[in-house]
């Protein structure tokens, strides 16, 4: 088939930054019920779009990870995180998502009590949880709630979660 007969296709570029914790863990944030992927577990994300476009025609993927962080969380990662060197990006349904780690100087705990001080400041937070995710929360299935120890509730986690996490922590450091 040549390129004109083709249907035009949709692709998707998503840019998620993931918080790692001085303690090692990544954090997660729970989408909040009003939002498009309400209930949902994942590392702040967002798709990229015209404000992302420089005026060189040039993309600022990494500026649409870490505002999608600040805006959700209060983190501010250009200023309070190391990043690491590498990108990473994995392809599905016509997404491609393209992550990068990047390490705080807090434990998990710190940076938790953080996030829910900035949901608290919000009028409409996007959120309604941050969790520390550990090895195990990468085992569940995104369409069943596993039951996470820090809230005792079930989580459905989105599917770059599930993806993050076991190749996050099969890692050598």
């Amino acid at each position: 088939m040549a390129q004109a007969d083709r249907p035009p296709c949709r692709l998707f570029l998503n840019a998620s930054a993931v918080p790692i914790s001085a303690d090692g863990l990544p954090i997660a944030i729970r989408m909040a019920p009003h939002t498009a992927n309400a209930g949902k577990v994942y590392f702040a994300t967002g798709s990229l779009d015209l404000s992302d476009m420089r005026e060189d025609g040039s993309c600022d993927v990494l500026g649409s990870m870490t505002r999608e962080v600040l805006e959700e969380t209060g983190l501010d990662l250009e200023r309070e995180a190391r990043a690491e060197d590498r990108l990473y990006a994995v392809h599905f349904n016509r997404r491609f998502f393209v992550f990068r780690f990047f390490h705080l100087s807090q434990t998990a705990d710190e940076i938790c009590r953080r996030v829910e001080r900035h949901m608290q400041q919000e009028a409409e937070p996007e959120i309604d949880a941050v969790l520390a995710l550990r090895p195990q929360d990468g085992q569940a299935h995104p369409q069943d709630g596993q039951a996470h120890p820090q809230d005792g509730q079930a989580h459905v986690y989105h599917d770059l979660t599930l993806i993050i996490l076991p190749f996050f922590f099969a890692r050598k450091p």
